[in-house]
């Protein structure tokens, strides 16, 4: 989550030992890592479809993800994946959700220590954030603000998705 969810590599340093095996313990690990990311995502909400890239308007700068149903659960992850097939353009942005027809701020929550409670620059290959959300959620926006896109270039998002991090699942970190 402080690495890819962050749009960074994340660096796992698998070693064989001297056999040419890796270490039990290390096997162990790495399963415990597997299941609790299983886990994190495991209950999906809501998702675009991937094989539709979310386009940005040119005019408004917004890419706008209208929910087929409302949700509602008081703690949300929404990952968001940038189409990189022109390079990574996403600069600035900022992001809104509709709640009962209006779109405000989105109210960003925080796991401490793994995902912050406010925007950093960039969507790259996936961002996590974490939604805390007092009424319904029926859509998500995000607004660039900055992109390096030049000509014949434009912002997308290759889609983005909702899961509940709530109940059960919060134990899962």
């Amino acid at each position: 989550l402080t690495s890819v969810g962050r749009s960074a590599n994340l660096i796992l340093n698998i070693a064989p030992d001297g056999t040419g095996r890796i270490p039990p313990s290390d096997v162990a690990r790495y399963q415990e890592m597997g299941a609790a990311i299983r886990c994190l995502f495991s209950k999906k909400l809501a998702e675009t479809d991937p094989a539709a890239p979310l386009r940005m308007d040119p005019r408004t700068g917004e890419i706008s993800w209208r929910l087929p149903t409302a949700v509602s659960s008081a703690n949300i992850s929404l990952v968001i994946r940038e189409d990189q097939t022109a390079g990574q353009l996403i600069g600035n942005y900022s992001l809104s959700c509709n709640h009962a027809g209006a779109w405000t701020p989105c109210a960003l929550g925080a796991l401490p220590g793994v995902i912050p409670g406010t925007l950093a620059a960039g969507v790259g290959h996936k961002r996590v954030l974490m939604l805390a959300p007092a009424a319904p959620l029926l859509g998500v926006r995000l607004t660039v603000r900055s992109h390096f896109a030049t000509a014949g270039q434009a912002p997308a998002l290759r889609d983005m998705a909702l899961y509940d991090w709530g109940g059960a699942v919060a134990r899962c970190v």
